[in-house]
């Protein structure tokens, strides 16, 4: 049967048709029937308007072409059905609808062609609207109105859609991973520039802590057509909290490391050497000779390398070389005598290449090799031209001997030349050792030096010395360190001029050698069995050599001097106080107060002698006095001598007389004179007088003495008045005033 609407069916207690209500049970053929309580049962109905139904509505099949109004009851529409699929909303145009109705809100389930679509609150009418997705009834994900998707209604972390083609996720209210239009992925920025842009954090791969694997690929990058190239970061130990780690490339691949623009800073080649600078292995040195470290540049600054040590501490940076003798690394094989352990080479390019190395710094194995225990030098090669030419200049040895040009150096320092110093080259050591500095152009400052120690601060030292206006004009300088504190200066103690004085203990030499001290004191030892002690002076034929006695204001107050040539030849002289005082001739004499010799004698007095012996008695002194004048013979009395400051004294007068004249004549008188005194006055005299022997036909000499109680007189009377001159010397032994005198009136 089919049921076609005509007006409207109610269905509360019965059915209405056309007006007509039943309060009954209405039951329409085999396949609807309505029940007194509103409740319809279907089979097979087809109804094309509305069906309105305030009860349950119960089909096995049908069709309703019009809306279906379920009021009343739960508001349950069940479907039962024995098939594993059930069509909802069939529709024969492109879409079907579900509308879902709260007290306030309308949610729309919706398909259209094919596009499944779900519309919350579809009318917006409240705010906070969202579709969610509940397992166990619990909220697992959620759509709000922004489009967020959150999950387990943590509605502060979502993923959601920014911008056009572009999607973000966010936590706890912020932006942290942005998938923009093109691709590129950003951590931690809204503005990505790579394809994956990490901002503000760190990037962190890790193995899992289950893996055992070793070299695994934490980061790995691949190019080429097949993905060949490759770029990794691995884990030597994917279990192990202390792995090692390692960059790894292809074998034939290359590193390098650019910083701003396209300039390439530093690259580890194919063969594992790393290129600072420059991306080509250069050879250095020789045509096989290259590093695996090379730092190439266009300044100083760019071709060099720095070690920097920040410590508290003693310690240093260091740059060490190792050499065994092993084949493999590791290898702790003893290297022997001869072997290098490490060389610094120079080379210069030569508009060919940088194959000349022409100086090297070599450290070789000299002597035998033990536990603990390498004899090692260090050795410098220069050459004048090629690197086949290179030739060791200077070396250290293991026992810290300093050789140059010498390589078995006997000495802390031996210097071996290529030939003899010469004046030449301005006075430098061309084959030996120069040392200069500047004095700064000052006359008396000091230049180029060498000081001498003991093993404390305290040095001696040789030192150059501007003797002029002018630097070309050098002396040397000699010091020492006479003070026990070693902080204390040193002491110039010897000068040596530009012209060749030598000054000890001044700097301004006054004569050749000049000894200027508190005390200067000069002393000559021979140490030798049988060798002698000798003071060389040599001079001239035509002059003299001499020592000179003097004080400031006057060198040459007293000398000794040998005279080579002159009317005199080969003679010594001495002097006191500018005068000659003894003469030794050339035939032996000795001459005191004069310089004429005296035939047949060997030593000539101009003077008194004052004769004594220390060594037994009293020491007394006599003295030996030689007078003479000339005398008038006369009967008067005629005072000839004077004796002052004897006081008690006694006398032994030898009176030699000479008469040159008619009557010719000669004689000797002995005259004994004793004098008495107080202090040295001499208050009372005596004399005798004995005539020894008389010759020619003279007249006698009777001689008297006189005293004032100070002094006294001799006085001689002769025996005629004929006046003849006669020559009187007194030869006078006195013992008396060692300050007594004899003068002649």
């Amino acid at each position: 049967m089919s049921l076609t609407k005509i007006g409207s069916i109610g269905i509360n207690t019965g059915i209405q048709l056309a007006g007509v209500t039943t309060v009954s049970t209405l039951k329409v053929g085999s396949g609807v029937t309505l029940s007194s309580d509103g409740d319809i049962f279907a089979t097979g109905v087809t109804t094309t308007g509305s069906l309105v139904s305030s009860g349950a509505i119960s089909a096995t099949t049908g069709t309703f072409s019009d809306d279906v109004t379920i009021t009343g009851g739960s508001g349950r529409l069940t479907v039962s059905s024995t098939v594993d699929s059930v069509g909802i909303f069939t529709s024969t145009d492109g879409s079907a609808t579900l509308d879902l109705f709260d007290d306030d809100t309308q949610t729309r389930i919706r398909t259209t062609d094919g596009r499944f679509q779900i519309s919350a609150d579809h009318r917006n009418e409240v705010a906070d609207s969202e579709i969610r997705f509940m397992v166990d009834n619990s909220i697992q994900a959620a759509i709000d109105g922004d489009g967020h998707l959150n999950f387990k209604n943590d509605t502060d972390t979502y993923f959601h859609r920014p911008d056009t083609n572009t999607l973000a996720f966010d936590t706890q209210g912020a932006e942290r991973l942005r998938i923009e239009s093109g691709g590129n992925v950003g951590i931690g920025t809204s503005n990505a520039n790579n394809l994956l842009h990490v901002y503000g954090g760190h990037i962190k791969a890790q193995t899992s802590t289950d893996d055992t694997d070793t070299d695994v690929d934490l980061i790995r990058a691949q190019c080429g057509s097949s993905g060949g190239a490759l770029f990794a970061i691995r884990a030597a130990d994917a279990a192990d909290d202390n792995s090692d780690w390692d960059i790894k490339t292809n074998a034939g691949e290359e590193l390098s490391f650019t910083i701003g623009g396209t300039t390439e800073k530093l690259r580890i080649n194919s063969d594992g050497r790393l290129l600072i600078g420059s991306s080509s292995v250069r050879q250095v040195g020789g045509s096989a000779n290259s590093g695996y470290f090379q730092i190439e540049g266009t300044s100083a600054n760019t071709s060099s390398m720095s070690l920097v040590n920040n410590q508290n501490a003693t310690n240093s940076s260091v740059i060490r070389f190792g050499k065994t003798r092993g084949t493999s690394t590791g290898s702790v094989t003893t290297v022997a005598d001869g072997d290098l352990l490490g060389r610094i080479a120079f080379a210069g390019a030569d508009g060919t290449d940088l194959q000349n190395s022409t100086a090297t710094i070599d450290v070789k194995v000299n002597g035998t090799v033990a536990g603990n225990q390498i004899p090692t030098d260090i050795i410098f090669d220069t050459s004048a031209t090629t690197g086949t030419a290179r030739a060791e200049r200077l070396r250290i040895t293991s026992g810290g001997n300093i050789g140059i040009n010498q390589s078995t150096p006997t000495a802390k320092l031996q210097v071996t030349g290529g030939g003899a110093y010469t004046v030449a080259n301005s006075g430098r050591s061309v084959e030996g050792i120069d040392i200069n500095s500047s004095s700064g152009d000052v006359d008396g400052a000091f230049g180029g030096a060498i000081s001498f120690g003991v093993g404390q601060i305290g040095r001696s030292a040789i030192a150059a010395v501007q003797n002029s206006s002018d630097e070309d004009n050098t002396g040397l300088a000699f010091f020492t360190h006479p003070s026990n504190t070693g902080a204390a200066d040193a002491v110039e103690k010897v000068r040596i001029t530009s012209a060749g004085a030598i000054g000890i203990g001044t700097v301004a030499p006054e004569n050749d050698l000049h000894l200027l001290t508190d005390s200067a004191t000069m002393k000559l030892t021979s140490t030798g069995s049988g060798n002698s002690t000798r003071l060389i002076l040599e001079s001239e034929a035509d002059t003299y050599g001499g020592i000179h006695f003097g004080d400031p204001s006057d060198e040459d107050a007293g000398r000794i001097r040998y005279y080579h040539g002159g009317s005199n030849p080969n003679h010594m002289a001495f002097s006191t106080d500018a005068t000659e005082r003894v003469r030794i001739t050339s035939n032996g004499h000795v001459l005191i107060g004069g310089t004429d010799e005296v035939t047949d004698t060997k030593v000539r007095i101009d003077g008194n002698i004052a004769q004594g012996n220390t060594a037994t008695g009293t020491g007394a002194i006599i003295k030996t006095i030689v007078v003479s004048r000339s005398y008038d013979m006369s009967t008067s009395a005629t005072n000839i001598l004077t004796f002052d400051n004897w006081g008690t004294s006694a006398m032994d007068i030898t009176v030699f007389r000479r008469d040159n004249s008619a009557p010719a004549g000669a004689q000797v008188v002995k005259l004994y004179l004793a004098f008495h005194g107080s202090g040295t006055n001499i208050t009372q005299a005596s004399i005798a007088q004995e005539n020894k022997v008389l010759r020619g036909s003279i007249h006698n000499i009777d001689y008297s003495i006189s005293e004032n109680n100070n002094t006294a007189t001799l006085i001689a009377t002769g025996d005629d008045n004929g006046g003849e001159t006669q020559d009187l010397t007194f030869h006078i032994l006195a013992r008396g005033h060692f300050s007594g005198t004899v003068a002649v009136i």
